[in-house]
């Protein structure tokens, strides 16, 4: 079974035929909402289908009870009920805030997305993880309710900064990892035509990046067992994310994650310690590394220790034995975490 992606080279609609759907909602943020190609875009779906826009303000600071809340009373103001699909435009948080609101809509509707940011082609256009933030932490209140499908345009790319773009290529740096030595290399060999956005190579590198996902969802959709493996990095970098109050955008918290976990692999997995200068050059190269500033180390600890991937046995930190072989790294010392945590924040403060 293949992943529920389209890569489309141009506008597509067709795949809401499909869908027992009689009205559309359409939800986007405010950034999309105003680029060129979003203009084209609209109005070819309006012209064609029975579709009402929701726009929502754009950021991580945004991705709350309060939004959610607004957009489905909206819906319901404008007489939406249970005939009605989502239709999510945008990066990481508006198909999170979306993807949400169709698993709660009049108790769940069918959703597809379209993503318009890296991050969201990459990442989390598939799985279903939907979500919101809460004081508690990242993510802390969601569902896993996938879209029926996506539809991926590389023209989306041209309204998107190229520092967003860049550090959003820590996710892909994270899958090479999760991949392997061939895909691992194949990182660096394309690394400058990446940086290009050639399309040829960013339609082969999202062939083999959604196939590895899709390989870790499909065998476990509800997150319990080896799909937790897909968050390498991510505990340091949603503490990063919430300590900084989201000062800090996602994918270069991810990148330091990624350096955290590679250094308690070392220490507790036996990784090869050449591979902590490869990583951090590779980041480098892509341009998904950025100065985190002054950040509390005790604060970074306590929002880890509440993460809601953690059990009975702690704090769930993911590392790697090998390229490839991501593994649980089990009964870490609280020093080691901070003596780690202290090292990678050092560097990172002084990163230019």
């Amino acid at each position: 079974m293949s992943a529920p992606v389209e890569i489309a080279e141009t506008l597509c609609f067709k795949l809401l035929d499909s869908m027992p759907v009689s009205q559309w909602a359409c939800i986007t943020d405010t950034h999309v909402e105003q680029t060129a190609f979003f203009k084209v875009w609209w109005q070819q779906l309006s012209q064609s289908y029975s579709v009402r826009l929701y726009v929502m303000p754009a950021g991580e600071s945004f991705k709350n009870q309060e939004t959610k809340t607004k957009i489905e009373c909206q819906m319901l103001a404008d007489g939406l009920r249970r005939q009605v699909g989502i239709i999510a435009v945008g990066g990481g948080v508006v198909l999170d805030v979306a993807g949400f609101i169709a698993q709660t809509f009049c108790r769940g509707v069918p959703w597809i997305s379209y993503p318009t940011s890296w991050m969201a082609m990459v990442d989390v256009c598939i799985g279903g993880k939907t979500g919101i933030n809460t004081p508690f932490g990242k993510n802390t209140l969601g569902a896993i309710y996938p879209a029926q499908h996506s539809v991926i345009h590389l023209d989306w790319l041209k309204s998107l900064p190229m520092r967003e773009y860049q550090w959003a290529c820590s996710e892909v740096v994270k899958m090479g990892l999760l991949s392997g030595e061939v895909h691992w290399r194949w990182l660096s060999r394309h690394t400058t035509l990446i940086q290009l956005q050639d399309y040829s190579v960013l339609n082969a590198l999202l062939q083999w990046v959604l196939a590895l996902k899709w390989s870790y969802v499909q065998s476990d959709l509800k997150d319990q067992g080896r799909r937790k493996f897909l968050n390498l990095g991510h505990t340091l970098a949603h503490a990063i994310e919430q300590v900084s109050t989201y000062r800090i955008p996602h994918g270069p918290a991810v990148a330091w994650g990624l350096c955290f976990d590679c250094q308690l692999s070392i220490q507790y997995l036996n990784l090869n310690p050449s591979l902590m200068p490869e990583l951090i050059e590779q980041l480098a190269r892509l341009g998904a590394l950025m100065p985190l500033g002054s950040l509390d180390i005790d604060a970074l600890i306590q929002a880890c220790y509440q993460d809601k991937k953690n059990d009975q046995q702690g704090v769930f930190w993911i590392g790697l034995s090998a390229l490839g072989q991501p593994s649980r790294i089990a009964a870490v010392e609280m020093e080691v975490v901070k003596r780690c945590m202290m090292d990678q924040l050092q560097y990172a403060q002084s990163y230019t």
